[in-house]
């Protein structure tokens, strides 16, 4: 808890696209962390997070075939957020991660183990919004009350 990791001096070189900028930043600290080795362990996790801009990572999902239109779409600055999460007994928790910008806001709640694989994907991107849920094996894509239906949605046990 207290820890800070701040990456900056970033750079990416790409046959799509190139990144290099000595002012780009991005700070991750753990507001709260507690690891636990014994059999069977456990991490749990609560972290606040932001970055000056999505440049780097534009420039990442370019060079791996991604079209250069997303890319512009997936552009932003001065982006913050905040997640937990949990990964014990080969399960990884997320009951809450958002991120916000001007431009953009994601939000992501879910659970990942060998025989369940539900949670939910919020986007805005400007004006749209949109709801993704992943639930017994299906996806399903919401339109209608989106932010409501991310807020209220829980993790199953």
């Amino acid at each position: 808890t207290g820890s800070t990791l701040i990456i900056d001096q970033v750079r990416v070189a790409g046959e799509a696209e190139a990144f290099e900028d000595e002012h780009w930043s991005a700070e991750l600290t753990l507001t709260r962390a507690q690891t636990t080795w014994i059999q069977p362990p456990r991490l749990d996790l609560e972290a606040d997070l932001t970055m000056s801009d999505t440049r780097p990572i534009v420039a990442l999902y370019r060079n791996n075939g991604g079209s250069r239109f997303v890319g512009r779409l997936l552009a932003t600055e001065d982006i913050s957020g905040t997640a937990t999460l949990t990964a014990q007994d080969r399960a990884f928790r997320i009951p809450y991660a958002y991120l916000d910008s001007e431009n953009i806001e994601f939000g992501m709640k879910g659970i990942v183990r060998e025989t369940l694989q539900d949670g939910v994907l919020f986007l805005r991107w400007r004006g749209l919004r949109g709801l993704l849920r992943y639930e017994d094996g299906g996806r399903h894509l919401n339109l209608i009350n989106t932010r409501e239906k991310f807020d209220t949605w829980t993790l199953p046990e």
